[in-house]
């Protein structure tokens, strides 16, 4: 708790950024005029400061990127530390939060005079395009404001009008009533607690649901750290980490290489197998299960001429290790 100590941290996405603080008021003020100066003299930009503010996140949260982040205040969550001390858990605690305005600006656009409306815009499209765009609407929110502590009651809320709108739209699209379209459409699901069954709307194509409008719930979630030592082998690599490490992947040369793609690695396969050989380089990209090949010029151009010969697919080292 030294009163000189200051802890500063920089938070920047693409033109917004924001600066979180430890430390006194003045600092806070010292920092922004020479933020403002530096904007001035070296970028020839001028800060907006009606955009800038200086906040105290135990006061008021900020908004930053759609998402509201604040300080905790909560005396009922009690903790016991090791020691048995009990302490209040939460204060203090940094959070993000989805912000009711967003709910707010999304139901204002399916609504009129407060209450759900069906959309004219999506009448020409079938129902299964509607139910689609109303389901890539909802999950598109939902996977923007996921990690908020209070995004499952803010899109419970958004959900009930959201859903509303969409059975309205049906219904004015096949020119019928909410409830006619819930029983030509609704399906019977287990709860996920296991505690008798919901109605969810879907569109079957015999037995295949083809469109589904979301209904698992929406839980907060939780970013886990990556872990620093992870192993990629040769066959897990994606595409764009082979063709960064420029190696190829035949004879093991480091250059400029190319890449050999085919349209459909089953087809491929089924018309090369009844050859004797089967050409190295389909074993290999079925070893892979791999629609490319990384491979240096000389390699590429062996291969168009049927002349690739791929060590290790007859049990020795590639060329290039073979050579150390």
């Amino acid at each position: 708790m030294d009163k000189g100590f200051v802890r500063l941290t920089y938070l920047r996405y693409a033109d917004d950024w924001c600066l979180f603080l430890c430390g006194s008021k003045e600092t806070a003020k010292e920092i922004k005029e020479r933020i403002s100066a530096f904007l001035e003299s070296e970028l020839k930009l001028e800060l907006n400061e009606s955009k800038t503010h200086i906040t105290n996140l135990s006061d008021s949260p900020i908004t930053f990127l759609g998402y509201e982040i604040e300080k905790i205040h909560c005396n009922d969550y009690l903790t016991t530390s090791a020691k048995g001390r009990v302490y209040r858990g939460r204060n203090g605690t940094i959070t993000l939060k989805m912000p009711q305005e967003a709910v707010n600006k999304r139901i204002s656009r399916i609504t009129e005079h407060g209450k759900p409306a069906p959309r004219d815009d999506l009448l020409n499209m079938s129902v299964e395009g509607i139910v689609w765009t109303y389901a890539s609407e909802i999950n598109g929110v939902y996977n923007y404001y996921c990690l908020a502590s209070n995004v499952s009651m803010r899109m419970n809320d958004y959900k009930r009008v959201h859903y509303a709108s969409m059975l309205r739209t049906l219904a004015k699209k096949e020119k019928s009533s909410v409830r006619k379209v819930l029983s030509k459409y609704g399906k019977d699901l287990p709860r996920a607690d296991g505690k008798g069954t919901h109605v969810v709307l879907c569109i079957m194509d015999e037995d295949k649901r083809i469109a589904w409008y979301p209904y698992e719930g929406f839980p907060r979630k939780r970013l886990t750290p990556r872990p620093k030592d992870v192993v990629i082998d040769e066959f897990s690599k994606g595409l764009k980490e082979r063709l960064l490490s420029d190696r190829c992947e035949v004879c093991g040369s480091d250059g400029r290489t190319e890449v050999h793609h085919i349209r459909n690695l089953k087809q491929t396969w089924e018309r090369y197998a009844s050859r004797n050989p089967v050409p190295d380089w389909v074993v290999l990209m079925k070893r892979m299960n791999r629609k490319t090949l990384v491979l240096c010029h000389s390699c590429h151009n062996k291969l168009h001429a049927n002349k690739l010969v791929i060590p290790s697919i007859h049990g020795e080292a590639p060329y290039a290790e073979r050579c150390k």
